[in-house]
């Protein structure tokens, strides 16, 4: 007997369940050559050469212990291995090969060869379970169904109708296995070599004055539908190409608009919708300021808050800017950066500080229609005025000439308020 471990030796993995039956065979020759007759002794030896899960599998079967024989064993291993019934064959088998043997074109030619070798195997021990016709479509079924049509144009081409004469089959058993076989070897072998590839793709686009392949001269059917597939390649190229610049040209379009509407937008401008502007992200090209709201530098680094932090208008706690008396900055109004909040608080306080502040309550004032400042009680004067002027006869002139009198007083006292307020503000500045 030959070590476990030797190169020559028999060897059977859970991995390759296909190969158990091959694999008894052998260690019976194995066992005849080396004179070993115990049963017990060749259920031990022949876990020597299995894997560990195998050894563990096999050492549980009911018939490895004293009270089961040799054969028993043998028979209830290749039970337990349904992908090893090679002997009789099963159309789960048949179906395995054409899963591993699936789309095959005519230029498939080493994977072709070996459909038909393991499909003839395996269809020759279910001839008389089986039909033909079903061999025939599994069999086609691992084709392309260009080179299944292909090989159907062949076999009508050679063999002629199913309802011909001369052979008077069903639709459903058309043509014999052999036949189909047959026919798929030759088609392989006029499948071009590799010398010979680049010739058959020119000579299929060129003029019908060229030099026509043997494609062309023997089946004029398929050379038809090998024109309209690469008719169809090139519309479908051209129709991406087409697709591609469309897309490349709205990117460029879309880019230039952005960079326009970056380099001609306001960092501090409202939008058209009255919200605040986006703030600039760190993804950006030049990272922008959260004070500011300018592109190029960093709250850090940000010459306007340094500024208002020497005016006195800002004074960091606890290394945040804030407002002199340790209030955040306000948020709003939104439309208008941290640093003209600041600016706009600061006007509103120093306006406060110099008597400037408008009145909030004025709103809820009435304004007078002779003068432009809050109605007071020479409105009423004038008012009452206007009445007696109203029911006046028209011979009194005295109340005309105080009405006149009245009005030149109350604006002319209003013009030296103004001027008064002017010199004053121009006097502070």
């Amino acid at each position: 007997m030959p070590l476990s471990t030797s190169r020559d030796a028999p060897r059977f993995t859970h991995k390759q369940p296909e190969e158990v039956r091959r694999f008894l065979h052998r260690m019976e020759t194995l066992f005849e050559l080396a004179g070993i007759t115990g049963e017990s002794d060749k259920k031990k030896r022949i876990l020597e050469y299995v894997d560990a899960q195998t050894e563990k599998e096999w050492r549980g079967c009911d018939n490895f212990g004293d009270e089961g024989t040799w054969a028993d064993f043998v028979k209830e291993i290749k039970d337990s291995y349904p992908e090893a019934a090679d002997d009789e064959g099963s159309i789960a088998g048949l179906d395995q090969i054409c899963r591993e043997h699936a789309r095959l074109g005519q230029g498939h030619t080493s994977e072709l060869h070996s459909l038909i070798r393991k499909f003839k195997a395996e269809a020759k021990k279910l001839k008389e379970i089986i039909g033909n016709g079903v061999i025939v479509d599994k069999f086609l079924s691992c084709l392309t169904p260009a080179f299944a049509d292909l090989v159907q144009d062949r076999l009508l081409t050679k063999f002629g109708h199913y309802k011909d004469e001369t052979r008077k089959r069903h639709k459903d058993n058309q043509y014999d296995l052999v036949e189909v076989l047959g026919t798929v070897s030759a088609l392989i072998d006029e499948t071009p070599r590799r010398g010979e590839g680049r010739e058959f793709e020119r000579s299929t686009t060129r003029e019908m004055t060229t030099a026509p392949t043997r494609v062309k001269l023997e089946q004029p059917e398929a050379e038809e539908k090998l024109a309209h597939l690469q008719d169809g390649v090139m519309a479908i190229n051209k129709e991406l190409t087409s697709m591609r610049s469309f897309m490349q040209t709205m990117t460029n379009e879309l880019r230039n608009t952005s960079q326009f509407v970056n380099a001609n937008r306001s960092n501090n401008g409202p939008r058209i919708d009255g919200s605040a502007p986006a703030l600039p992200s760190s993804s950006q090209v030049g990272k922008g300021c959260f004070h500011c709201w300018e592109l190029g530098h960093r709250v850090a680094e940000c010459e306007h808050m340094n500024s208002q932090v020497k005016e006195g208008a800002l004074i960091y706690v606890d290394g945040r800017p804030r407002l002199p008396n340790g209030d955040p900055i306000p948020r709003e109004p939104a439309n208008i950066s941290p640093r003209n909040r600041v600016n706009k608080l600061r006007e509103q306080t120093v306006a406060s500080f110099y008597g400037w502040a408008e009145d909030k309550t004025s709103e809820n004032k009435s304004f007078s229609i002779y003068t432009n400042s809050v109605r007071d009680t020479r409105d009423d004067l004038l008012e009452r005025i206007n009445q007696g002027t109203s029911q006046k006869s028209g011979n009194d002139e005295k109340l005309e000439k105080l009405y006149e009198i009245v009005a030149g007083l109350v604006n002319t006292r209003s013009s030296a308020n103004q001027n008064e307020v002017q010199q004053r503000n121009e006097k502070d500045f």
